[in-house]
């Protein structure tokens, strides 16, 4: 006897995919939404005191910022914040399925030049680190560090795998990319939720921005994207309605604990500072 005789009817074999396809969809939106406003924060404070020579004001923000005498060190920190502005663009853009598959060369473009950037926002970030510190202890400068690591060995396999024309391949460690790329991002708005389903800086101290919340962030910030998108990887492969719907309530959650973070980060972190 045939097994489709038994299996489940269309409707129902389809509803797992479509509710991959509709969670992914929100979850990139959300993302794009917060990369963004955080683009707008850069480019309104950070592009507008570099446009009016009053970089001064980056020390409110970023410790040991820009120094007289350290012309090199300054340049590596201006190129730090700034080209960050255009990688979260473009990443976004590259994972826009109607723009890749409508505008093709315009994503063979704009891909070529956001892998160069992003490997460039990657040596300059582990560039500060190594001559400039950052805030934290040494095993959050660790974690830092390892995370531009990544962004260097995923941009290796997803040149690689383009060169190779093996484009399924290719798109899986483009969006791997994508998700260390945005690490610095993802930090800030896991930090802004925690801050509000606690009420507080529940294991956070501020003043030396330390304590076990903090380093926890610092490795969730690329492990745990990286962990959901590789159940999404495992769950468009499979043929198991039950398992796609379990990983589609998984990115649902992923999503609104993000979008309460990108509300927080906007409010309490990005508008003050450009209002």
């Amino acid at each position: 006897m045939q097994t489709s005789a038994i299996s489940a009817p269309p409707a129902m074999r389809k509803w797992g995919d479509n509710a991959l396809s509709i969670s992914v969809s929100t979850w990139l939106a959300t993302a794009l939404i917060g990369q963004w406003l955080f683009v707008a924060y850069v480019v309104l404070f950070y592009g507008k005191s570099l446009i009016g020579n009053d970089l001064q004001q980056w020390s409110q923000v970023l410790p040991n910022g820009i120094v007289e005498g350290e012309p090199f060190g300054n340049l590596m920190i201006i190129m730090h914040i700034m080209i960050p502005a255009y990688v979260m663009i473009a990443g976004g853009l590259q994972l826009i399925p109607m723009i890749r598959n409508r505008f093709r060369k315009f994503h063979r473009i704009n891909g070529r030049i956001y892998l160069t950037t992003a490997v460039l926002t990657s040596v300059t970030g582990i560039f500060m680190i190594l001559t400039r510190g950052t805030v934290g202890d040494g095993i959050q400068h660790l974690l830092t560090t390892f995370n531009g690591l990544l962004i260097l060995l995923f941009a290796y396999f997803t040149v690689d795998m383009a060169m190779r024309k093996n484009f399924a391949e290719h798109r899986q460690w483009a969006m791997r990319l994508f998700v260390v790329v945005s690490g610095v991002w993802t930090f800030r708005v896991m930090l802004m939720f925690w801050l509000t389903i606690n009420g507080g800086p529940v294991g956070i101290d501020f003043e030396t921005f330390t304590g076990p919340a903090i380093k926890i962030l610092n490795v969730a910030q690329f492990a745990l994207p990286l962990i959901v998108l590789e159940c999404y990887f495992a769950a468009s492969k499979s043929t198991s309605q039950l398992f796609k719907t379990s990983v589609s309530g998984l990115i649902v959650l992923t999503t609104l604990c993000m979008a309460v973070g990108i509300f927080a980060a906007f409010m309490g972190m990005w508008l003050p500072r450009i209002s």
